[in-house]
């Protein structure tokens, strides 16, 4: 292979690397039949996974909500050390999948552009009883398809009152009077790693912040979503309408996270 072609992804499969990027299960693994399973996405920078330990209590939490066998922490720690040695570049995206039917897979691969911004609206899309909102579950088809049925990049949910809950990858803010105000994690979502740190964040900068939802219309609020892989990105667009530039207190706990993670700041 050319030295400057681009970088393909590695995968494991329990523990052992495929020869190519296919992975092969049994044609009844309910991962593969029913999407049954757990996941966690995160980001790769300087060769480290950042917030390890956080993604993988949150995995084990997953299962243990699903009802599968829970993965022991320090196995998982080796199959990632193998998993980023094989890949072997400081910059990248690991996804760590566990089916219903007991195999794991890791797969690493090149890491994209961090966002700068995005659009987003809001969609009334009530939770299904199962999979529980707070399992980080692999029924990802809704969710994918939910932001390009309305011509977006996130579609945020809202419960009937209005109250904003999360998006199909991401969790969601508002700044009101500096302010922070977003879901609690009371069982209606996913609560996310990067959202936990934002929150520590916040609170070191002496920030106020509200763990109750917000309303979608709350007057003279400022919004933006975090994920592990984009950070904190502000939300330019809502319901087609253009909102403000990103305030300083947003900017300032972008700029903490990027510190935290080690990773590169956007060009202002």
């Amino acid at each position: 292979m050319d030295e400057w072609s681009p970088r393909g992804p590695v995968v494991f499969v329990d523990g052992r690397q495929q020869r190519d990027t296919s992975v092969r299960l049994p044609w009844d693994d309910p991962g593969l039949a029913a999407g049954f399973g757990a996941v966690e996405t995160l980001a790769v920078v300087d060769g480290f996974p950042v917030f390890l330990d956080r993604h993988l209590e949150r995995l084990v939490q997953s299962c243990t909500l699903l009802g599968l066998p829970a993965p022991d922490p320090g196995a998982m720690h080796f199959q990632v050390s193998i998993a980023l040695a094989a890949w072997g570049a400081p910059e990248g995206v690991l996804r760590i999948q566990l089916t219903a039917g007991g195999h794991s897979i890791l797969g690493v691969r090149p890491a994209s552009e961090l966002r700068e911004k995005v659009s987003a609206r809001f969609v009334e899309w009530p939770a299904a009883p199962f999979p529980p909102p707070r399992a980080k579950h692999t029924s990802r088809g809704g969710a994918a398809m939910a932001p390009t049925h309305h011509g977006v990049d996130e579609v945020i949910r809202v419960d009937r009152d209005g109250s904003v809950l999360e998006g199909t990858w991401s969790n969601v803010f508002c700044v009101v009077d500096n302010t922070l105000h977003t879901c609690p994690d009371d069982g209606r979502i996913l609560p996310g790693v990067t959202r936990a740190v934002v929150l520590e964040l916040a609170q070191r900068r002496g920030l106020d912040t509200v763990e109750t939802a917000p309303l979608q219309h709350t007057p003279g609020a400022g919004w933006f979503i975090t994920s592990s892989l984009n950070g904190v990105v502000p939300i330019h667009e809502l319901d087609g309408q253009p909102l403000a530039p990103m305030s300083p207190v947003v900017r300032a706990l972008q700029a903490d996270l990027l510190h935290t993670t080690g990773r590169t700041p956007l060009p202002t």
